[in-house]
């Protein structure tokens, strides 16, 4: 009976340990995965996006977040986030050729956000430039 009590104590602790760990506010946040910057394959592009905010000036403080589809982009299922460099630019190097959704937002300041569309070419470099409005 010791042993029952035991084990159902450990399982409970268990339990609270797991779900406190996988229920934070943070869960949107998707860590950077490795860029790849250099390609041979022709099928293959890079994107990189310029973040401005609504007065104009570049937003090193900003993130963007990187979406397979539409479908992607309303369930926040995000392939990659980059935030962006003191030049307010994300480099996402290297992707497969192809239509991404991004969405942008200010880390200090989420209210203010924008989201695009970019089309990933082979062998060609694309630059997308967003303005984070309220």
């Amino acid at each position: 009976m010791k042993v029952l009590r035991n084990n159902i104590i450990v399982f409970v602790l268990s339990t609270i340990f797991i779900f406190t760990q996988s229920c934070t506010l943070e869960d949107d946040y998707v860590p950077p995965q490795s860029i790849v910057t250099t390609d041979s394959s022709e099928y293959n592009g890079t994107l990189k996006v310029e973040v401005y905010t609504a007065s104009g000036a570049k937003d090193n403080n900003a993130i963007v977040y990187l979406f397979a589809n539409y479908e992607d982009l309303k369930n926040n299922l995000a392939l990659n986030s980059i935030p962006t460099n003191a030049s307010g630019v994300s480099n996402f190097g290297y992707l497969l050729q192809g239509n991404y959704y991004l969405l942008a937002y200010n880390k200090s300041d989420v209210t203010a956000r924008d989201t695009a569309v970019a089309q990933v070419l082979g062998k060609q470099s694309i630059t997308r430039i967003m303005q984070l409005k309220h």
